[in-house]
């Protein structure tokens, strides 16, 4: 009896570990892989600004002076956002511009006619908004373009236009052409 009693017990600890084993050998496709053994890398975004602004229908001839904005969602765009990840609203804003010197210097009693003023062409802008900034360039007609993502609208920010040692403030809504003293000719 003692025997049967032994065997029996060696019989429900064996059918008990085998049907354990079994269990075990079976993979887990709910729980698998789901905590990574390390920290995921941020990426960076590497935005095709030109072509967002384009998609928007803000690539606006250059003669056209101001300042435009249109918000987007960065998941429904493109051009270097997630369409799944970090989803928000920016904005997009362009600024064209005109710089021209005039050859006068002080105060003067006549209106400025363009004979007047000459364009500050091929000149290298540094420019800077309230948390952007950047570089732009003028052409041969003085005409400069800014084209920026922000998370906020800038357009009531103050706007720094620097050539050189030379720069102004204006209001970003309110730039278009800007007439500068003689010591910012070429």
């Amino acid at each position: 009896m003692k025997n049967i009693g032994f065997i029996l017990i060696f019989i429900f600890l064996f059918v008990g570990c085998t049907g354990k084993q079994v269990k075990e050998s079976q993979p887990s496709t709910v729980y698998q892989n789901t905590t990574p053994t390390a920290p995921l890398a941020k990426t960076e975004e590497i935005i095709d600004v030109v072509s967002l602004q384009k998609y928007l229908r803000m690539d606006y001839p250059k003669e056209k002076l101001g300042y435009s904005e249109k918000t987007f969602n960065t998941c429904e765009v493109g051009f270097g956002y997630s369409n799944t990840q970090n989803c928000r609203q920016l904005y997009s804003i362009t600024i064209h511009y005109q710089v021209k010197c005039r050859q006068s210097e002080g105060t003067i009693s006549t209106i400025l006619t363009d004979a007047d003023l000459t364009p500050v062409e091929s000149t290298n802008v540094k420019w800077n908004l309230k948390n952007v900034q950047g570089f732009s360039s003028t052409d041969n007609l003085g005409y400069g373009q800014i084209q920026t993502i922000s998370g906020q609208s800038q357009r009531h920010q103050r706007l720094r236009l620097a050539i050189g040692e030379n720069f102004l403030y204006m209001r970003a809504s309110d730039i278009t052409k800007v007439i500068t003293p003689k010591d910012w000719c070429p």
